[in-house]
């Protein structure tokens, strides 16, 4: 496959940028594809391992004959274009699989407090907005009981991906604490979620072995269940630091990661030096935008004074699949927010 010079980005999702030849495009006897988003070699890498990239090339074989006797009828511009139409709509679909993308109940926590939405009418706005999927939080129910299954049915017909996450922290002073993460564990599994998120709390004494191993028994509960727990960064303590997340993960070698990019500057610290220190085991990721200091004020992506143009390609440089969850306050305009972030993710691809 050889180019004399590239018709410049296709842009298409939140992943990878993708260039391609036009002496030889989609549509033509072969073509060149290099994937990057101009800052890891890591995640172009990633990318070209991607099964999507191997149904490229099958198509660009299959469509050899048809871009043959096409092509001296079409304009450049528009042979170009068709290439880039169809490498979009590949593009956007691995990017997909790769950063799914979910909107929280907790953009709607207004109107669920005062009754006005039941959880089953933001599942319902997720399809509405073209997301991946949800993440659900167990304060929102209001009959959990008749709501749960009817919420997983729901997930189900859509084909929504759903994540869990619970108040309830991995150690407690309170005895009933166990008891209820396991509660959060039988629902997540009804639900269809595969994981958790849980914070912290309370850590143990590092010579305190049974409390150690009543968290371990919890973790090794929740994957029985088929969940796996995702350890987050609470904002504020205990639990919050890179210090408290590095102890708590070493003692607990089941636990996944959900890191949030803000949470970190809430106690001075650089969320890139959490995303190089626990991404390996990172499975999704709470994204927002904030202030740059307190009241720490959450914000639509894009709407805040966090870094994200360095934030964001240091998970995009994570090779394993990521979620991303976006997680703000819908501030009297959920709708809005969540289009203002989907717009921001989708803008990146431009750049």
């Amino acid at each position: 496959m050889i180019a004399a010079k590239n018709v410049g980005p296709v842009r298409g999702g939140t992943g990878p940028t993708f260039f391609l030849s036009p002496g030889y495009g989609l549509l033509g006897v072969s073509f060149t594809v290099i994937v990057t988003d101009g800052c890891h070699a890591q995640y172009a890498a990633a990318a070209i391992s991607s099964p999507w990239l191997t149904v490229s090339f099958a198509m660009s074989v299959c469509m050899m004959p048809v871009g043959a006797i096409l092509r001296p009828f079409l304009r450049p511009d528009h042979y170009n274009a068709a290439c880039v139409a169809v490498m979009n709509r590949l593009g956007g679909m691995m990017s997909a699989e790769r950063r799914p993308v979910l909107i929280s109940v907790m953009q709607y926590e207004d109107d669920l407090d005062r009754g006005a939405l039941a959880i089953g009418d933001v599942i319902a706005t997720a399809t509405r907005f073209g997301v991946a999927g949800i993440e659900i939080r167990p304060q929102y129910w209001r009959d959990r009981a008749r709501e749960l299954p009817a919420a997983r049915d729901l997930i189900a017909r859509h084909g929504l991906l759903v994540t869990y996450a619970t108040t309830t922290t991995l150690f407690g002073a309170d005895p009933e604490d166990a008891a209820r993460l396991r509660q959060d564990i039988a629902d997540a599994q009804l639900l269809g979620a595969t994981q958790l998120r849980v914070f912290q709390g309370p850590a143990p004494a590092d010579d305190d072995e049974a409390g150690w191993a009543g968290g371990r028994a919890l973790a090794d509960h929740a994957a029985t269940r088929g969940i796996t727990l995702a350890l987050e960064n609470y904002s504020g303590s205990p639990g919050g630091t890179i210090a408290e997340m590095s102890r708590t993960l070493e003692r607990l070698p089941t636990l996944a990661v959900n890191l949030d990019i803000a949470n970190y500057a809430r106690h001075g610290e650089d969320v890139l030096t959490a995303i190089v220190r626990f991404g390996d085991r990172a499975i999704s990721a709470h994204v927002k935008d904030q202030g740059a200091t307190a009241p720490w004020t959450s914000a639509p992506l894009g709407g805040g004074e966090l870094h994200l143009a360095r934030i964001f390609p240091a998970l995009d440089a994570l090779p394993q699949r990521l979620i991303y969850c976006f997680e703000f306050r819908g501030e009297g305009d959920p709708d809005g927010r969540i289009v203002q972030s989907i717009a921001y993710l989708r803008e990146r691809a431009w750049q």
